[in-house]
C-alpha cells in the first residue's frame, strides 16, 4: 500500500474531525450538519459510489481490510476507510465499509466525501 500525502493526510484529519469534535456537546434537534454539495451533485455521487468495482482480485484484500478494522471505534473505521480510498481508490474504500456491514460508518464516509466536495479528491 503507497504511503499518504500530507496533504491528503490533513484533508482526511480535518474531515474526521468536523464529524467527531473532540468535545460532544449535546445534540440539539434543530442542530443539523450542512452539506455544501447540492441535492442533485449528493445523488450524482450516491449514484457513482454505488457503480463503484474493485477488480476480483482485490476482493480477497477488501475482506482483510474490513476483518482488521471490525472491532475498531466508528471514527477509527471512518478514518481508516478515507486513508483507504488516498492510498488505495475510492471504490477500494467504499467496498471495504460496505464490508464492514455497518450502515452508520458508510452513510457518515458518504456524508464526509459530500461535505466541502472532498470526494473530489479521492476520484
Amino acid at each position: 500500500m503507497k504511503e499518504v500525502s500530507p496533504e491528503k493526510l490533513k484533508l482526511i484529519e480535518k474531515a474526521v474531525s468536523e464529524w467527531f469534535p473532540e468535545k460532544e456537546k449535546p445534540f440539539r434537534k434543530e442542530e443539523k450538519r450542512e452539506l455544501s454539495a447540492d441535492k442533485e451533485e449528493l445523488a450524482e455521487l450516491r449514484k457513482k459510489i454505488a457503480q463503484m468495482k474493485v477488480e476480483p482480485k482485490e476482493e480477497k484484500e477488501v475482506e482483510k481490510e474490513a476483518e482488521k478494522m471490525k472491532r475498531l471505534s466508528v471514527k477509527e473505521k471512518v478514518k481508516k476507510i478515507l486513508v483507504l480510498a488516498a492510498t488505495k481508490n475510492l471504490a477500494f474504500a467504499i467496498k471495504t465499509a460496505q464490508k464492514l456491514d455497518d450502515p452508520l460508518v458508510l452513510d457518515l464516509v458518504h456524508d464526509i466525501l459530500a461535505k466541502d466536495r472532498y470526494y473530489r479528491n479521492f476520484l
